[in-house]
């Protein structure tokens, strides 16, 4: 299909180190074979592993493999450097590349995250906040984090190039009229010695704003979470910030959806940033001060409970898809209940139908 229907002319790569892989997937007994059948299916190029630099001479010498095969996946790898001029000129000048923090590479990387954000609560329009919104508590693990806002796979990235939401926040509405106080020493922490100082913070300002969610290693390749609700204490933090009766913005920086059915009903505004990137803070401070509108909408459908996924929009029905007219609630069950399906409809009992927030919705 991709070299004779698409006529593909370059060359195929595998991912890393997924020729030797193949044999943690059951597919190949050992590397050898992993080589024979990773070239016969039409692959170029190995990554990082050395199955191909290992094998496959000997494959070609004793005639498991035809030459012609070895021939052909060479030719379409020179082919393509012949075509970068890699042969007339195999080294670049480095100082030609373009250097770090651009300004055209900073002002995309901040309209990127303004753009990425998802307004998903907005009660009683508490956002967007007055230019000059008095004075403003800044909470959370996540306020001052630069590291944690460019999110996983971010080896490129320093902190140090990071402007974070407490540091513009403190740069536009002015250093004396922000109070802060992590309360949390990071997104996972359970210790509650944190509380005094971030409550003292909410009960002396106008409006609190919270950074929560999860620090970038949380999130990425085989870094499944069972339980997807916010981590550590931060459940209990934000309750006892609403206790306050101050207005309560919540501002989500994360790796993926997280479950935020119990925390919803405590806060007026959620606003959704996942991993913003190094120019968080401006983008984060121009949609809560009004300067941009928040636009994002969820490329997921958001489960109400762990339990729920996996949950889609074009999930494909049961042969007793859920019917909103025949819903069951836990509490409506009658203890001692006469055994059955009860509606005969496919739902949950303790969250009904519905996701929490469904695909493609966002505020603005």
């Amino acid at each position: 299909v991709l070299r004779d229907e698409w006529g593909f002319e370059g060359f195929v790569v595998s991912d890393w180190d997924s020729v030797s892989e193949m044999i943690d997937h059951g597919f190949s007994a050992d590397e050898r074979s992993a080589a024979r059948q990773a070239l016969v299916a039409g692959l170029d190029m190995e990554m990082i592993s050395r199955a191909f630099e290992d094998h496959l001479g000997d494959l070609v010498s004793s005639g498991e493999i035809d030459g012609t095969i070895l021939d052909e996946a060479v030719l379409r790898i020179l082919r393509v450097k012949q075509r970068l001029g890699l042969f007339a000129r195999p080294y670049r000048d480095a100082a030609a590349a373009p250097g770090r923090l651009r300004a055209e590479s900073l002002a995309v990387a901040r309209q990127l995250a303004v753009e990425g954000a998802v307004l998903l609560r907005n009660d009683g329009a508490v956002l967007p906040l007055a230019r000059q919104p008095g004075t403003v508590a800044v909470i959370g693990p996540l306020a001052d984090a630069p590291r944690e806002q460019l999110g996983t796979w971010s080896y490129d990235g320093r902190a140090e190039d990071s402007v974070t939401p407490l540091a513009e926040l403190r740069r536009r509405v002015g250093p004396t009229r922000v109070r802060f106080a992590a309360g949390l020493e990071h997104s996972r922490s359970i210790a509650h010695d944190g509380f005094d100082a971030a409550l003292t913070a909410a009960r002396e300002s106008d409006v609190v704003l919270y950074f929560g969610g999860e620090e970038a290693i949380l999130s990425g390749e085989a870094h499944s979470r069972a339980d997807i609700r916010l981590p550590g204490a931060q459940e209990a933090l934000i309750e006892a910030l609403a206790a306050t009766g101050k207005p309560l913005i919540l501002v989500v920086l994360a790796g993926r959806p997280l479950v935020l059915h119990d925390v919803l009903e405590q806060v007026d505004a959620v606003l959704y940033a996942w991993h913003p990137g190094s120019l968080a803070g401006p983008a984060l401070a121009d949609l809560l001060l009004g300067v941009q509108s928040p636009s994002g909408r969820l490329p997921v459908t958001w489960p109400k409970g762990v339990g729920q996924i996996p949950i889609y929009y074009n999930h494909k029905n049961t042969g007793r898809p859920p019917r909103r007219e025949r819903l069951i609630a836990l509490e409506d069950i009658a203890v001692g209940a006469w055994q059955s399906s009860l509606a005969n409809t496919s739902h949950y009992l303790d969250l009904g139908m519905d996701p929490e927030f469904p695909f493609g919705f966002g505020l603005s």
